[in-house]
C-alpha cells in the first residue's frame, strides 16, 4: 500500500529498525546470523528501497528470499504503524509524530511523519479504494 499513499518515503527501508522487527523465528536456518552479517556492511542510517537493500547484501538462496518477502517489516511504514498506531489505539495517544532525524535518503534527512502527512496518505489510498470500487461495481474491487 505505500505506493497507494503518494509518499515514496513510507516504503524507504530503515536499516537499523529491519532486525528488530524480522520474524527470526521463522527464518531459515542460519538466517539471522548471515542477515545481522550482511546488514552489518550497510550504513545503518541510509534509508533504501527495499530492492536497493537486496542488491546491495551479500545473501545466499534461501535467506535472500526469505528476507524480500520480510523486508518490508523494516519500512517507515512499518516503523509508524508500530510507533505511532499500535500505542494511539492502545493507549489513546501517539504524541507528536515520529521523526527520522539521523536517516537519510541521498544526503537528505527524512521528513518527520505526523497526523497531516498520515492523513493525507489515507485519503490518497481511500480514494484509490473509492475509486477501483467504483469503477468494478463491488466493495474494494472485491466480490
Amino acid at each position: 500500500m505505500t505506493e497507494l499513499s503518494g509518499d515514496s518515503e513510507f516504503a524507504l527501508v530503515l536499516p537499523h529498525w529491519l532486525p528488530k522487527r524480522l520474524p527470526w523465528g521463522s527464518a531459515p536456518l542460519g538466517a539471522e546470523p548471515a542477515v545481522r552479517s550482511a546488514l552489518a556492511v550497510i550504513s545503518e542510517h541510509e534509508a533504501l528501497l527495499p530492492h536497493e537493500l537486496l542488491d546491495a547484501l551479500a545473501l545466499d538462496e534461501p535467506f535472500r528470499s526469505w528476507l524480500a518477502s520480510e523486508v518490508w517489516r523494516g519500512t517507515v511504514a512499518s516503523a509508524v504503524y508500530v510507533s505511532l498506531r499500535v500505542p494511539g489505539v492502545h493507549r489513546l495517544g501517539t504524541g507528536f509524530g515520529l521523526s527520522f532525524s539521523t536517516t537519510k535518503r541521498h544526503g537528505q534527512t527524512l521528513r518527520r511523519v505526523g497526523l497531516e502527512r498520515l492523513l493525507a496518505a489515507l485519503e490518497r489510498v481511500a480514494d484509490h479504494a473509492k475509486t477501483v470500487s467504483l469503477d468494478a461495481n463491488m466493495w474494494f474491487g472485491v466480490e
